[in-house]
């Protein structure tokens, strides 16, 4: 796994937990309630993890050539 995507994973591993425990911390807005800003940081949270997870999945023509 490479540096950016490893660094891509904990930043969007980072979001979703600020965001499901804003409330907690008390850094949310309303504490009892689930505000718009919590799941649009969960949600692109959940997008950059995705992300770096599927672009590691495929080798790279150049990891290809190695090989043979």
């Amino acid at each position: 796994m490479d540096k950016r995507s490893l660094v891509l994973i904990v930043g969007g591993v980072v979001a979703i937990l600020v965001g499901y425990t804003a409330d907690m911390v008390g850094i949310g807005a309303e504490p009892a309630f689930f505000g718009w800003k919590q799941k649009v940081l969960i949600i692109l949270g959940g997008v950059v993890v995705g992300y770096a997870l599927g672009s590691r999945s495929a080798p790279s023509k150049v990891e290809e050539s190695k090989g043979e």
